[in-house]
Order: C-alpha cells, then structure tokens, then sequence
C-alpha cells in the first residue's frame, strides 16, 4: 500500500472491489426476496378482481336508485342523459339526432346531470332520516322502564 511507485491505483482497485461486493449482495436480496414468494400460499388470499356479496348488494340498490330517479325526471333530460351514458352516443351524435346544436346538448345533458344529482342526494337524505328516525325509536324502547 505504501509503495511509492503506484499510489494511485489502489483507489481504482477498491471502488471496483466495493461495488462488485455491494452488487452481489443486491443480487442475494432479489433471489432471496424470489424464493420467498415462490414459498408464499396465493390459494388462501381474496380474489380482489370480483366484488363481495355484500358490495355487489350494494351496487345493485345504487343502480336501481339511479334508475328510478333516472326515470322521473323530465323526458328531454332522461333521454339525453339515456344517449349519451346507456348507448354511449358523443354530444355530436345527440346534437345531430335532435336536431340540435351541440352547446344546446352539452347545456342540457349539465342540466340534466344537476337535477339528477340533486335528487338522487335528496332521496339518500331521506332514506338516512328514516335509518335515523328507526335509531331513535329503538333507543327509546331501551328508555322504557321494564
């Protein structure tokens, strides 16, 4: 190390020595983290891919509000709203099968989407009125002396 003739070429040799150890040492980690998986049992994990019973409930009631509300707004809105989001039609294709131009569908598919929105939170209120109101009149039975 103390030779006088290459002092300078140690370093070289140490930076190669030191990454080469770090590189297999990083190598180590990956198989190891491999052979780890490869040991790991997927049969007992969820199926994240369908939904459970209880989220595809749920979905159903939202689309069967969804539809209910769908069908008691007025008819110029629901059967925009049914063109462009049910058959997928663009606004250009709605402007030209009304008979419209397309700043009037855009204006009154927004519209639309606003009175939908509004009733749907209107009737979701009131649905959680009702839960609320049932919650109260339980605990009111717990009141009663026995």
């Amino acid at each position: 190390l103390k030779n006088e003739e290459r002092p300078l070429r140690f370093r070289p040799w140490l930076s190669k020595v030191t990454g080469r150890h770090c590189i297999d040492k990083l190598r180590r980690r990956e198989s190891e983290v491999f052979r780890c998986s490869e040991e790991f049992e997927f049969d007992g994990m969820m199926d994240r891919s369908t939904p459970s019973p209880l989220s595809q409930v749920l979905l159903r009631e939202q689309q069967q509000a969804l539809r209910q509300e769908l069908r008691r707004l007025p008819r110029q809105y629901r059967v925009l709203l049914v063109l462009h989001y049910y058959r997928q039609m663009s606004y250009a294709e709605i402007a030209s099968a009304m008979g419209c131009q397309i700043a009037a569908i855009k204006t009154a598919i927004f519209r639309a989407k606003k009175l939908l929105r509004a009733r749907l939170l209107a009737a979701n209120s009131e649905m959680m009125e009702k839960l609320g109101g049932q919650d109260r009149a339980s605990s009111r039975l717990h009141e009663l002396p026995a």
